[in-house]
C-alpha cells in the first residue's frame, strides 16, 4: 500500500511544483505586462502634458498677439484723438477692445462736427473774431475781421496793436488796449490796410487753457452808428433853430397878448390865451428836454467839477421849488449832513430840482416830501421822499427811459414832457453814479441817486460839449 501511494505523492509534488512554477511564470508575465503598461501610460501622460503646453503656449501666443495688436490700434488712436489726426480703421467684434475703438470714433465724430460748427460760427460771426496769445500777437482771424481791415494775406503772428491808430505820433501799448477792453468794452480806431480808419468797439475776454491763456477779440464797426448820431445831431441842429427860436417867439407874443399889451381881451379870449401860453410853454420845454438829452446820450457832457456842501446845495433846490409845494399844501423836510463832496454843482442842481418836482407834483394835498442825505467812505446818497400813489413793480425798470411815465389818473401827469428822470439818469451816470427808485403801488415812492465823493476817472475824462441850457427840469 505504501509502495502504491508513494508514488502517487511524487506525482502530485511534481504537479505542485508544476503549477507553482506556471504561477510563478504568470505572475512574472502579469508583472512585465504591467510594468509595460505603466511605462506606456507614462509616456502617453508625459506625451499629454507636452501637448498641452505646446498647444496653451500657441493659444497663448496667438490671443496675445491678437490682443497686443487690437490694443495697440486703440492706444494708436488714442493718440491721433487729440492731435486731430484721422483714426485707423474700426475694429470689429463684440468685445470689450471692439467698444472702446468705437468709442474713440463715436468722440473723433462728434469732435468734428463740434468743430464744424465752431468754424461755421465764427466765420458767419457778423462782427471781427481775432484770437490772441497772451503777448498781444494774431493767433486766429475770422473773415469778417479781414473784410473790416480790407487784407487778404495770413495776419497770424502780427500784434494786435499794429491795426490800431492812437492819438497823435503815440501808439497804444497791448498794455493799454487790454486794460480797456478786458471784460469791457473799448471804443478805437482800427487802421485798414488801405490807409483809412474806421471807429470799433473792442471787447476781450481771457480764457485760461491748461497750456496757456488766450484772449478772445470781438471787434464791431460802429461807422454806421457815429454817422446816424452825426445825423441827430445834425436834426438836433435844425430844430434848434427851426422849431424852438419860433416857439420862443411865439410865447412871447402869447405873454404880450395876455397881459393886454395889444388891447384888452374879454374873459372867453383871456382864457383862450392863457391855454395857449401854457401849451407852448410845454412843447418850448419838450424842444428843451431833447435837444439836451441828444447832446448827453451822444456823450457830450462837460461837468464843471468844484466843491460842493451837499446840505446848502439841496436847500438851494429845495428853496427853488416852494412855490409848487405852498401851492398843494406840502411841507418840504430836509435832513441832510454836512457833506463836502467833489461835483458839478449845476449838474445836481438840475437832478435835485427835477427829483424835487416829480414829488411835489405826485405827492397828496397836505402831505410832506422828505430830502435825505447819507455817505460812506467812497460815495455820498441822496433821497427824496413822497406819499404818493408809488411806482409800480413793473414801471420801476423802464422810469428812467425817455418818454416813460408812470400811468396816473392825475391830471397833472399831461404837464410832464417824459424826459426829465432820463436825463437825471444820465447826469448822474456821467458823475460816475447811479440812479434808482425804491417804490411799491399805493406806498409812496423814495427817488435815490449814490455818485463818488471825488471824480471818477470816467468822469474826467468826459468828451467836453456845449453847455445845457440852465434851467428847471420837470419830468
Amino acid at each position: 500500500m505504501s509502495r502504491e501511494i508513494k508514488p502517487l505523492a511524487q506525482a502530485v509534488s511534481a504537479q505542485v511544483v508544476d503549477f507553482n512554477e506556471h504561477h510563478r511564470k504568470v505572475e512574472i508575465a502579469q508583472q512585465e505586462n504591467m510594468d509595460r503598461s505603466k511605462f506606456l501610460l507614462r509616456g502617453i501622460l508625459i506625451a499629454g502634458g507636452i501637448m498641452e503646453v505646446v498647444i496653451a503656449f500657441v493659444s497663448v501666443t496667438y490671443f496675445s498677439r491678437s490682443i497686443i495688436s487690437r490694443l495697440s490700434v486703440v492706444a494708436d488712436n488714442a493718440v491721433r484723438l487729440p492731435t486731430g489726426q484721422p483714426l485707423r480703421p474700426r475694429l470689429h467684434g463684440v468685445d470689450e477692445i471692439a467698444n472702446l475703438d468705437n468709442l474713440f470714433h463715436n468722440m473723433a465724430s462728434a469732435l468734428v462736427d463740434a468743430a464744424e460748427k465752431e468754424r461755421a460760427i465764427v466765420e458767419g460771426m457778423p462782427v471781427g473774431f481775432i484770437a490772441l496769445n497772451r503777448f498781444g500777437l494774431i493767433e486766429a482771424i475770422n473773415p469778417r475781421t479781414q473784410l473790416m481791415l480790407k487784407v487778404s494775406e495770413n495776419l497770424v503772428g502780427k500784434p494786435l496793436t499794429d491795426f490800431i491808430v492812437a492819438p497823435g505820433e503815440s501808439a497804444f501799448s497791448f498794455e493799454q488796449v487790454r486794460e480797456a477792453s478786458l471784460g469791457r468794452t473799448g471804443n478805437f480806431q482800427f487802421r485798414k490796410m488801405d490807409g483809412t480808419t474806421f471807429p470799433a468797439e473792442l471787447s476781450i475776454n481771457a480764457i485760461n487753457t491748461s497750456k496757456q491763456e488766450v484772449l478772445i477779440c470781438n471787434i464791431l464797426d460802429v461807422s454806421e452808428r457815429y454817422e446816424m448820431e452825426q445825423m441827430k445831431q445834425e436834426f438836433v441842429e435844425i430844430v434848434s433853430h427851426d422849431l424852438k427860436s419860433p416857439l420862443t417867439a411865439l410865447q412871447g407874443s402869447l405873454h404880450l397878448l395876455g397881459h393886454g399889451t395889444l388891447g384888452v381881451l374879454n374873459d372867453r379870449g383871456k382864457e383862450l390865451v392863457d391855454g395857449m401860453q401854457e401849451e407852448t410853454k410845454r412843447l418850448v420845454r419838450l424842444v428843451s428836454d431833447l435837444l439836451d438829452l441828444a447832446k448827453m446820450e451822444a456823450g457830450h457832457i462837460e461837468l464843471d467839477y468844484h466843491s460842493v456842501e451837499i446840505a446848502s446845495l439841496v436847500n438851494l433846490a429845495v428853496n427853488a421849488v416852494t412855490q409848487p409845494a405852498k401851492e398843494k399844501s406840502i411841507e418840504l423836510d430836509v435832513e441832510c449832513q454836512p457833506l463836502e463832496i467833489s461835483a458839478d454843482p449845476d449838474r445836481l442842481m438840475q437832478v435835485l430840482i427835477n427829483l424835487l418836482t416829480n414829488a411835489i407834483k405826485f405827492a397828496p394835498l397836505n402831505s410832506a416830501v422828505t430830502v435825505t442825505s447819507s455817505s460812506s467812505e467812497d460815495t455820498i446818497e441822496i433821497k427824496v421822499c413822497d406819499k404818493g400813489p408809488g411806482v409800480p413793480a413793473e414801471w420801476q425798470s423802464r422810469i428812467f427811459e425817455r418818454f416813460h411815465q408812470v400811468a396816473s389818473d392825475s391830471s397833472n401827469n399831461k404837464d410832464g414832457t417824459g424826459l426829465g428822470l432820463a436825463i437825471c439818469k444820465l447826469l448822474v451816470q456821467a458823475h460816475g453814479g447811479t440812479i434808482g427808485v425804491d417804490s411799491s403801488a399805493g406806498n409812496g415812492a423814495t427817488f435815490w441817486f449814490r455818485i463818488p465823493r471825488k471824480p471818477t476817472t470816467a468822469a474826467v475824462n468826459a468828451p467836453k460839449c456845449d453847455d445845457l441850457s440852465e434851467r428847471t427840469l420837470q419830468d
